[in-house]
């Protein structure tokens, strides 16, 4: 296991989503994330939507070359949940080079010590890491199969770590 697959659900994967803008983005990653959330006290959608527009205020999520990296703290939720969503058209997010979003993924982070701050940078790292890759994003953008995504970013997510710990032997 890694840290991706530990976040990401299966149900967590949803391609084609007809978003229209920004906030019907942010909308559907709050519902879904809180559908898949394991935490039992997480049942408010529009809580979580709040949260990450709050976000989205001070600086757009959206990283470029049609991505988006939404996020945000929540209190109570006791572990760090993922979506991915491929939209069916690309969405204005503001972001650096202009381009539409059709790449979302999200993060449902709980709010937390120091160190799981740390944590959290460091899988906010990673995914944007993985989303800069063209490759990757061309893999992304041509499957319309659920479980072939989520798939595919474990296995990214997997290479980069060896990688990465190579580097550092």
């Amino acid at each position: 296991m890694n840290m991706i697959e530990d976040i990401l659900a299966p149900e967590s994967v949803l391609c084609d989503v007809p978003a229209t803008s920004r906030k019907r983005v942010l909308q559907a990653l709050a519902e879904t994330m809180t559908r898949a959330c394991e935490d039992d006290r997480l049942s408010d959608s529009g809580m979580v939507f709040d949260r990450l527009v709050e976000r989205e205020h001070h600086g757009s999520t959206g990283i470029g070359q049609g991505c988006a990296l939404p996020h945000a703290c929540v209190e109570g939720v006791s572990c760090a949940c993922a979506v991915f969503l491929q939209l069916a058209e690309g969405v204005d997010f503001d972001s650096p080079d202009g381009d539409p979003v059709d790449i979302v993924f999200g993060l449902l982070l709980p709010r937390a010590s120091e160190e799981d701050n740390r944590r959290h940078l460091e899988v906010l790292a990673l995914i944007a890491g993985l989303l800069s890759d063209q490759g990757l994003r061309d893999s992304l953008r041509s499957s319309s199969e659920p479980g072939q995504i989520r798939r595919i970013i474990i296995d990214a997510a997997r290479n980069t770590s060896k990688q990465g710990a190579t580097a550092k032997a």
